[in-house]
């Protein structure tokens, strides 16, 4: 079981196939001047090796991409640096696998860190499936602005691959009762569905489901465990040939 002890000390989201490995404070504490320095490698998922990857760091609040960063097989190695005060996705893809995205707030007045993080891809299969970091207003199917990157990725992925049909599906913690989180979830995954049919993704492409607090990764018991359950999801149902 990943150990996420280091992670929540800057305050980021992870999937459970993000593994923290890692961490060591730099020299400077100046928070005007402190800047995040993330790297790692990118695996196969199924195979642990050493993959390639083309990788996109985007500013969320900007919707701009920043630094563009390739892990190169065999060492498969990555390495950037982000500042304090932003919020951005890290956009990671390579040909045959799904995408993963991470996505990290970096509060004003953090001291210099290094994080290690590995990314594992994932193969395009039925029944795999992506989080792609979409986030909502509190208690609401409302997405933020700020999601608007993630959903860009998601977009682009679809239209990339236009055999691929899945579903949108939408997951809560067990915070609030068990109808209000079914749903929400239900809302939240429909706001998805709209946005991508709206942008030209063929409806019989698509579905929709809420799972509301039924299906948790993590346990509930904590603030970063709940953060992992609310999460919406792309899942491949088919892939047409």
């Amino acid at each position: 079981m990943p150990d996420y002890r280091d992670v929540e000390v800057i305050d980021f989201q992870l999937s459970l196939k993000t593994i923290a490995v890692g961490f060591n404070p730099l020299t400077t504490r100046d928070p005007e001047r402190a800047i995040v320095i993330l790297r790692g490698v990118v695996k196969d998922e199924q195979s642990d090796e050493l993959i390639s990857a083309r990788m996109s760091l985007i500013d969320v609040e900007e919707n701009e991409v920043v630094e563009e960063i390739d892990a190169v097989a065999p060492k498969g190695k990555y390495y950037t640096k982000m500042k304090t005060g932003r919020r951005y996705l890290l956009h990671v893809q390579k040909e045959g696998y799904l995408y993963h995205s991470e996505y990290f707030e970096i509060p004003v007045g953090v001291i210099n860190q290094e994080k290690i993080l590995h990314i594992y891809l994932k193969r395009i299969t039925p029944q795999k499936s992506i989080d792609f970091k979409a986030l909502f207003d509190y208690n609401s199917a409302t997405l933020k602005k700020i999601s608007l990157a993630a959903l860009e990725k998601l977009l682009a992925f679809l239209q990339t691959n236009p055999s691929i049909k899945g579903e949108i599906e939408g997951h809560t913690d067990n915070i609030g009762t068990e109808e209000r989180n079914q749903v929400l979830s239900e809302e939240r995954a429909k706001s998805v569905y709209q946005y991508l049919i709206e942008n030209g993704v063929a409806e019989d492409r698509i579905s929709f489901v809420g799972y509301g607090e039924s299906r948790p990764i993590a346990t509930n018991d904590t603030a970063h465990g709940r953060s992992l359950n609310r999460r919406t999801e792309f899942k491949i149902l088919e892939i047409v040939n």
